[in-house]
């Protein structure tokens, strides 16, 4: 996601608004402080974050989700989706 946004800061069109949709499989290792300070400087630079979280997810990996959402959120402009196991459709 910090390669991303980099890329959004030094984008061509700067009339276009910012956003970064992130396709979750696995678990998170970075730690809940670490994710916060990140969502707050996508925030400032107001860039949005979908979140698509694939598989099983424990409440530890919802609770880091819901806080970066909560975090990087401005004007509802942010989302989270999760896609339990055998789920056929995304809508």
């Amino acid at each position: 996601m910090q390669v991303g946004a980099l890329s959004l800061k030094h984008r061509a069109n700067d009339t276009q608004k910012q956003r970064i949709v992130c396709f979750i499989g696995s678990t998170i290792e970075e730690d809940l402080d670490t994710l916060k300070i990140f969502a707050k400087k996508l925030k400032k630079n107001g860039v949005a974050v979908d979140i698509i979280s694939f598989g099983d997810c424990s409440e530890v990996q919802r609770n880091k989700i819901d806080t970066f959402i909560a975090n990087v959120n401005q004007e509802e402009n942010s989302h989270r989706i999760f896609v339990d196991p055998g789920e056929v459709y995304l809508s």
